[in-house]
């Protein structure tokens, strides 16, 4: 599994597969996606191949210099002392060049640290790995500073134990460690090492004091932590405790493995993962690796026989248990979670990967820590060599070496590299998948629409039928008739007009079927001959009639005409055409904004149409052109002056941004300040009628304009020959006549809005500093006045050779058409800038009293909100007399206006109409909340409850007076202006003929007369004449106001007059012979309680009978005073909901 996965690891691998990956995919997707482009095919292939040679090249030359500066750094002699060591390894060089071993720099390097004696050099010699170099020399020696060792497989990098433990002089050795990092680093950018080897003895372990085990911690993390932040990488750290051999019972316990027994591991290698391995992680690996002895060790003492030899390998697991905590010790503080916890710590990022136990063929004393002290001190002497090695073989070329791929970037970086390589991985497939779908698709879609031309063909044959084509078009016909099959024609066939760009996806892959898509652009430009070229020409030929005679109206359309015609040959010009059709369309064929959709279709087949490079008429039999038509067409426009035709050609020569109002004098959301904000929106001034086309584009295109009209002669016929030279002063007359019709119409386009109920939109009219209507003036008068560019003048002579000169230029300046035009324009337009400006000029006023309006507008609102009614007298009150006020002011205005804007004379007189009745209005508002605040509260109270006015109990006689004065004197007060009053008794009160009151109700009015007679009445006015009726038999006595009475018939009348501060009791009764009943009322209306039982009979005007029994009547005529007795009289007052 590592060997296929060190092959697809592999550079030359990968950069082959993406190259032969890259050439596939530029094959296919040109052969399938872009037929045209398939010349860039084989280029692009090459140039594929030409990047992959490059990189190799690049990598080649690369290694070679790497392994060059890596030879220099080894070989080089640091001293004298290293002498040997350089010499050897130059020797060392040589062999490996010979031996076709130059590519050092793709082997794996390993570092070997540790304290001195440790072992390091003698793990390497016995480590069973193939040395291309002689075996260096082994003993007690040590290394001085570093050897190379270089293998079949790896390359180990023996360090001196002194780097590590820096105790001999730490400032050299300091120095020495950084100067092999550097190198390092310098010889291998891409990959200094694949992995650290820790090597520590573990005699030196079993003797060292706590101190002393401490410091090895902190110099074995220390150079790790150096490694790993100088080289940059995520090293695996593989921790070797040598000299295993050394201690007591290892001989004995292991004496009878074979060979293949020694080169196992013994150790504990520990899962791959992020977090640095615990205390408790660490332990267990240990104990498994003791517990694997211990599996062993019944087994041994079975098979060994000599008992001294068995008690000595009984105790070998103990002594492994012995040294356990001092191995963790170790191990958690340079590795463990004990080492990220130290302050200072810098362990940077590498990760322990296991710990393994090994012997190599080592001199020295065997140790027993069991016993406490050294065997030397039992008289031991030190053991003569072994000449076999233990658990070092398989440890370094099947455990450590193949691990080699480890060293690398951090853990996360190296999970989001593998993710990258299956997302690439996986996008190819898709990308595969894709393609074949993408075949599958495309070939069911091109069948699809093979079938789908075929159906729609026959459709489109059915469709021409009730379609006139050529010859047969009626002069009413409209362009829009043919839209539907055109539309269908060039959309509805599967392979239509459509852009190379635009083609459907699911039909490429290299099966659109262009022939089809060939024969659907010739279809769909012969239906456009066919039937929208007849169309457009009726179109001009309709425009051309509907023209008459004014020869200003008929140039265009004759121009376009001819050229729909083939009669301009090479002039015609494709962007004339369509911009009068676009004008003509939304003109005269097709206007309105609900036919705007159809003018954009018409639009777009004419371009179409346009754009054929053939003749037009192919399609068609008969003539194209109306020869009379044409004739009689062209006598008119050569009846035009030559200045009339310039003026036409330059509105289609002169081409630039239009000024729009919103956006040049308003900005957006001012244009809410009138009542027609969107054709305010909408509205424009051609580029040409402004005054920057006029300085940029009609001064300067004067001087062409000449070879213009020449190049337009050909329409003119036979008349061209005929034509007078241009006049270029009536040429700047006819434009100034334009630009001014252009500007008085922006001028008179602002529509007042009801500023009464739009206080937002008057208050934006009225601001002085950024009126609306001040900016639209003050564009009017920036585009109509300075018209002509300020020009250097020319250096004259003096005396009177320089006059006349000065003279002649100004006479040329003024006769020219720009001069014209600049002066009649800016005379146009004085009155205008006199109007408007200044600061005191009457514009300023008019937006003043604009100002006064919106303020007494303002105050009217708040009066009416905090209930102030508009009392007082006919001139006004409240906030109606302000506004009534403004308004004058404004009619002022409005005069003003007309005499220096007349363009703005109707807006303003709208204004002041409207600020007029907006006072009206105002008026209005304040008398009905006046009314319903003051008098309808009382009033309703009283009226239409009690006796007289209604049934139930009297009124009090104060009630009713202070009710009926109160609305009383609202009429005489607050709309004695409004009423007309006919002075009689008889005649009912009316409303007059005044806005102010025209929605009043004319019952109101009837209601103010009768509070008014109820006024009288309670004041004591009421004066009756009474007396037996002829039908009375006998006499009646009547007693009311304390005034006894005794009526016979035939007798005399008598005057009575009734108040209410008489008696409060009336009573009816029977005189000699009388039949009349005994009646008897008390209170302030006892006499109209005791006639209310009567059965009334009017006589006459104010007279009355009122019949108590058929045999006893009495007549009472009202002499004096209200009539009380009237069904429409006093008593009938109520009190009206609202005016």
């Amino acid at each position: 599994m590592t060997a296929v996965k060190r092959f697809f690891s592999n550079w030359w691998v990968l950069s082959v597969g993406a190259a032969l990956l890259a050439t596939l995919v530029v094959f296919l997707v040109f052969g399938l996606l872009f037929g045209s482009l398939l010349f860039l095919r084989w280029w692009l292939i090459g140039l594929v191949w030409l990047v992959f040679a490059g990189a190799a090249g690049w990598r080649f030359w690369r290694a070679r210099k790497a392994a060059k500066a890596l030879a220099e750094a080894m070989a080089g002699p640091a001293d004298l002392e290293g002498e040997a060591i350089s010499a050897k390894m130059r020797d060392a060089l040589a062999q490996v060049k010979a031996k076709g071993k130059g590519a050092l720099y793709a082997q794996p390097w390993y570092v070997i640290i540790g304290p001195p004696g440790s072992g390091k050099t003698t793990l390497i010699q016995k480590s069973g790995l193939r040395l291309l170099t002689d075996e260096a020399t082994a003993g007690v020696g040590g290394t001085r500073n570093c050897d190379w060792w270089f293998t079949d497989e790896a390359v180990l990098v023996d360090t001196a134990g002194r780097y590590t433990s820096q105790d001999s002089s730490a400032e050299a050795d300091a120095k020495g460690w950084s100067n092999f990092l550097k190198s390092l680093r310098k010889a291998r950018p891409l990959a200094p090492l694949n992995g650290v080897i820790v090597a520590i003895g573990l005699d030196e372990i079993a003797r060292v004091s706590a101190d002393g085990l401490d410091r090895h911690v902190v110099a074995i993390r220390a150079r790790v932590a150096e490694l790993t932040r100088e080289l940059g990488l995520e090293l695996p750290v593989y921790v070797l405790f040598t000299k295993a051999d050394l201690m007591v019972g290892f001989t004995e316990f292991f004496d009878d493995l074979s060979v293949e027994g020694r080169r196992s591991v013994v150790g504990h290698t520990l899962p791959l993962a992020e977090e640095r391995a615990s205390v408790a992680a660490l332990a267990g690996g240990y104990d498994d690796a003791v517990q694997a002895l211990a599996d062993r060790l019944p087994a041994r003492l079975q098979a060994e026989g000599d008992p001294v030899r068995r008690g000595a390998a009984f105790t070998l697991p103990a002594r492994f248990i012995d040294l356990r905590a001092r191995i963790i010790r170790l191990l958690d503080g340079v590795f463990g979670a004990g080492a990220a916890a130290t302050k200072g710590a810098g362990a940077g990022s590498a990760r322990l990967r296991g710990f393994y136990f090994t012997s190599g063929v080592q001199q020295g004393t065997p140790f027993d820590r069991l016993l406490g002290n050294l065997a030397g001190t039992l008289g031991q002497r030190a053991r003569p060599s072994n000449p076999r090695a233990f658990f070092v073989n398989r440890l370094l070329s099947e455990v450590i070496i193949p691990e080699a791929g480890l060293a690398g970037p951090d853990m996360a970086r190296r999970r989001r590299d593998r993710m990258l390589k299956l997302a690439a991985a996986g996008a190819g497939a898709l990308l595969a998948l894709a393609l074949l779908v993408g075949l599958i698709v495309s070939f069911v879609r091109n069948m699809g629409g093979q079938d789908a031309t075929q159906v729609a063909a026959k459709e489109m044959a059915g469709a021409q039928q009730g379609l006139d084509a050529g010859d047969r078009v009626a002069l009413t016909a409209s362009p829009a008739e043919p839209l539907d099959l055109l539309d269908a024609v060039r959309d509805g066939l599967p392979y239509g007009v459509t852009p190379a760009l635009d083609r459907p996806l699911s039909k490429q892959f290299g099966l659109w079927r262009g022939g089809l898509e060939d024969e659907s652009a010739r279809v769909y430009g012969d239906a456009l001959q066919r039937y929208l070229l007849p169309r457009l020409i009726v179109s001009a030929e309709g425009a051309l009639r509907a023209a008459g005679n004014d020869p200003v109206a008929v140039y265009e359309p004759l121009k376009v005409y001819l050229m729909l015609g083939n009669r301009a040959g090479a002039k015609r010009d494709n962007g004339y055409i369509l911009q009068w059709l676009e004008n003509d369309l939304a003109a005269r064929a097709l206007p309105g904004e609900e036919n705007a959709a159809t003018r954009a279709r018409v639009l777009g087949h004419a371009r179409a149409l346009l754009a054929d490079g053939g003749s037009f008429g192919r399609q068609l039999t008969g003539p194209l052109l109306d020869a009379g038509l044409v004739d009689s067409a062209q006598g008119i426009v050569a009846a035009m002056t030559p200045a009339q035709r310039a003026l036409a050609l330059m509105k289609q020569q002169v081409t630039g941004e239009d000024w729009r109002l919103v956006g040049n004098a308003l900005v957006a959301g001012e244009a809410g300040a009138f009542a027609n904000a969107a054709e305010l929106q909408a509205l424009t001034v051609p580029y040409l009628f402004t005054k920057k086309g006029f300085q940029a584009g009609f001064t300067p295109n004067i001087a062409g304009i000449r070879d213009a009209l020449e190049k337009d002669r050909w329409m003119l016929g036979g008349s061209a020959a005929a034509q007078a030279p241009l006049d270029m002063q009536e040429l700047g007359l006819l434009y100034a006549d334009e630009y001014t019709r252009r500007w008085n119409a922006v001028l008179a386009a602002p529509a007042p809005a009801d500023y009464a109920r739009d206080p937002t939109g008057l208050a934006r009219i009225a601001n002085a500093g950024a009126s609306p209507l001040k900016k639209i003036a003050d564009q009017v008068i920036a585009n109509t006045s300075g018209m002509m560019p300020a020009v250097k003048a020319p250096t004259l002579p003096g005396g009177a050779v320089g006059a006349a000169a000065g003279a002649r230029l100004a006479a040329g300046a003024q006769g020219s058409a720009s001069g014209v035009a600049a002066s009649t324009i800016e005379a146009n337009f004085r009155g205008l800038k006199d109007y408007a400006g200044g600061p005191t000029a009457p514009l300023t006023q008019l937006l003043g009293a604009l100002g006064k309006y919106q303020l007494a507008l303002a105050q009217a609102k708040v009066a009416g909100a905090a209930g102030g009614g508009g009392g007082g007298g006919g001139g006004g009150g409240g906030g109606s007399g302000a506004i009534a006020a403004a308004a004058a002011e404004l009619q002022v205005a409005a005069a003003n206006a007309g005499a220096g804007a007349p363009a703005l004379a109707a807006f303003v007189a709208q204004v002041a109409g409207g600020s007029a009745r907006a006072a009206e209005t105002q008026r209005t508002t304040e008398l009905r909340d006046s009314y319903a605040q003051t008098v309808l509260p009382d009033c309703a109270r009283t009226f239409g409850q009690g006796f007289p006015f209604g049934t139930g109990d009297d009124l009090q006689p104060a009630d009713v007076s202070r009710a009926a004065g109160q609305m009383a004197g609202f009429a005489r007060d607050a709309l004695g202006p409004y009423l007309k009053r006919e002075g009689t008794l008889n005649k009912s009160w009316a409303w007059i003929a005044e806005p102010t009151v025209r929605s009043f109700s004319p019952l109101s009015a009837r209601q103010f007369q009768r509070a008014t007679d109820v006024e009288a009445l309670m004041g004591g006015n009421l004066v009756l004449r009474v007396g037996a009726a002829p039908i009375t038999k006998g006499s009646i006595r009547l007693r009311a106001g304390g005034v006894p009475m005794d009526f016979a018939a035939g007798g005399a009348a008598e005057r009575f007059s009734w108040s209410t501060g008489g008696s409060q009791v009336a009573e009816l009764g029977a005189g000699t012979g009388g039949t009349a009943p005994a009646l008897r009322e008390e209170g302030p209306w006892a006499l109209f309680r005791v006639l209310a039982k009567a059965k009334k009979q009017q006589l006459g005007p104010n007279r009355y009978r009122f019949l108590f029994t058929p045999d006893a009547a009495l007549d009472i005529e009202v002499a004096g005073g209200p009539d009380p007795f009237a069904a429409d009289g006093p008593f009938a007052l109520r009190c009206p909901a609202k005016l």
